[in-house]
């Protein structure tokens, strides 16, 4: 990160550069966003344009969902928590709910909640329009 860009916001948050506390949480923020907007691309590649991305060379009966639901296919299975392993839509859904209720609580306040959620929307649009396509 730029030095200017951290002692901006640590001038803004009013953090003295010696408590690294919020910053590290700020930085762990930044990362579950981006973690989540990467788990929030996969999902929305997987079921739009699966035939068009990379995940369609991988196994299908686990990345293409017109497949993978399949894979719920025992009583047992449905009822459990285990169900969101079975695909990666599932998965991969799972963990950006995660990844978003991480990152809103370490977030400081509203203000930086809604600067990292330009970074989930930019990191999301880099990814799904970009770079999991063929």
């Amino acid at each position: 990160m730029d030095s200017t860009i951290l002692g901006g916001l640590c001038w803004y948050y009013g953090i003295g550069y010696l408590d690294y506390q919020k910053v590290y949480k700020m930085i762990l923020c930044a990362v579950f966003i981006i973690l989540a907007a990467v788990c929030k691309a996969v999902v929305d590649t997987i079921s739009h344009h699966f035939y068009e991305s990379i995940f369609s060379r991988l196994n299908p009966k686990f990345w293409n969902p017109e497949i993978s639901w399949m894979n719920k296919g025992t009583k047992t299975l449905k009822r459990t928590l285990f169900v969101s392993l079975t695909d990666a839509w599932h998965l991969f859904g799972l963990l950006e709910r995660v990844f978003i209720i991480l990152a809103a609580f370490l977030c400081p306040d509203w203000i930086f909640l809604f600067i990292m959620y330009g970074l989930f929307i930019n990191t999301f649009h880099i990814l799904y329009t970009y770079i999991f396509r063929r």
